[in-house]
């Protein structure tokens, strides 16, 4: 969305885009802290399923 588009809104839009990006912010972030434990978890049993060397 441009600058101009933005100033063409209504408060109550730009409200409702912002409460809308806020939303979208917290998703990603929850899914962002699963993915790193995942990962964390997907590491450690690859480390233990590696052969001895």
């Amino acid at each position: 969305m441009t600058k101009g588009t933005l100033l063409k809104l209504t408060t109550a839009e730009l409200l409702q885009k912002a409460a809308a990006a806020d939303r979208i912010a917290k998703d990603r972030d929850r899914w962002k802290g699963r993915a790193l434990t995942a990962e964390g978890q997907l590491s450690s049993l690859r480390n233990l399923l590696r052969p001895a060397a």
